[in-house]
């Protein structure tokens, strides 16, 4: 790898997609709130036994995808490499990174472009959170952001609620959890709509 990932990363998926700067806003804006060092990483094709002169096309044409998105003053602070999308990007998030920001497909015209299989497949496998950005997403975090955190009463989901948790107090917003009852629709069925309470340690 071109950089080191410290504790203190967020790492970027970024791709060749016309929502990569949507991405990238979004993981600046949380790096920038959260006090961590921005990461951009880049699959610039998915087969890493391309010839050394279409290697070194690919990765120079990665290399200036990436300055167009804004890694131009930081060069430090990206990943270009040759190899399967979400296995390139997990190869960074194994080396301790905080928190991942990817996109939730790509549809872009070059080979680079990550697909919705990638984010499921982070979202599953890993090592650290994974905030997924879909299309049309706001861009600007709020000032008291909403965490909303899924939960069922499962081991993996005290363990999101403790995540979204302290992603909430680090953004100085509001956790909600939400719960739903596969029953609630019939007619003997009750329901509770938790209130938004602020989030305190």
């Amino acid at each position: 790898m071109s950089t080191t990932i410290q504790p203190d990363s967020l790492v970027c998926g970024v791709d060749d997609s016309p929502h990569a700067p949507d991405v990238v806003a979004v993981a600046a804006g949380l790096s920038e709130r959260l006090g961590l060092r921005l990461h951009l990483v880049l699959s610039a094709h998915p087969n890493v036994f391309l010839d050394g002169g279409r290697a070194r096309d690919a990765l120079l044409r990665g290399q200036q995808l990436l300055d167009r998105l804004g890694a131009k003053d930081r060069p430090e602070d990206r990943v270009v490499e040759l190899g399967d999308p979400a296995e390139v990007l997990r190869a960074v998030l194994d080396e301790g990174a905080a928190l991942a920001v990817v996109g939730s497909r790509g549809h872009g015209p070059g080979a680079a472009a990550f697909l919705g299989s990638v984010s499921n497949a982070l979202a599953r496998t890993s090592p650290c959170p994974v905030i997924v950005v879909p299309p049309g997403a706001a861009i600007e975090i709020a000032a008291e952001p909403t965490v909303v955190c899924g939960v069922d009463g499962s081991r993996a989901a005290a363990g999101a609620l403790e995540r979204a948790a302290a992603l909430a107090s680090a953004l100085g917003g509001c956790l909600l959890a939400v719960n739903v009852r596969a029953d609630a629709l019939t007619p003997h069925a009750t329901s509770l709509m938790p209130g938004k309470q602020p989030f305190s340690e």
